[in-house]
């Protein structure tokens, strides 16, 4: 009768203990560095300023809002102590507005892309954003978030994927 004996090095069976028992910890590190630096490059478009917009301003096509906003505007430019000229100095506070949050948890991950802008980021960076906005170039910070959460999840995936195959994220 054949037989076939062998011994085994208890020692491989701790490492992989230890190895699993450190996984989430190495998969929560690897994905604030990793995801985070993909999300910066991923919402780069809603950190760029484009030129000033052509005037004469279009806030709406409609031309009594159009009217009311003109009203609106000047007259807060007066009560702010804004130009006496009453064109905008951008402060550059929207495109450096926007931050990204990156939470992990045992068995989830919660990530947050926003802009403490929020008044600025409706007007200019949103579908509620005025015509001269649209027309000098700003991005809607919709379609970008979105992608960037596509790609993020991706990442994710592949991340712990590697994780279970090779032990490394």
């Amino acid at each position: 009768m054949p037989t076939y004996s062998f011994t085994f090095d208890e020692k491989v069976i701790r490492d992989v203990v230890t190895d699993l028992s450190e996984a989430p910890r190495r998969l929560q590190l690897e994905i604030r560095d990793t995801v985070y630096a993909q999300l910066e490059r991923d919402i780069a478009p809603l950190k760029q300023e484009p030129p000033q917009p052509d005037y004469p301003f279009i806030w709406s096509y409609n031309p009594q809002a159009q009217a009311r906003a003109r009203a609106w505007w000047f007259a807060h430019l007066k009560r702010t102590g804004g130009n006496p000229g009453g064109s905008y100095q951008r402060t550059g506070g929207l495109v450096k507005g926007w931050q990204i949050d990156i939470n992990t948890f045992r068995n989830s991950v919660m990530i947050t892309i926003f802009n403490p802008a929020t008044r600025a980021v409706k007007w200019v960076q949103s579908v509620f954003q005025v015509p001269s906005h649209k027309r000098s170039g700003w991005v809607e910070y919709e379609g970008v978030v979105l992608e960037a959460e596509e790609k993020a999840q991706d990442t994710i995936i592949d991340l712990w994927y590697n994780l279970i195959v090779t032990g490394r994220p």
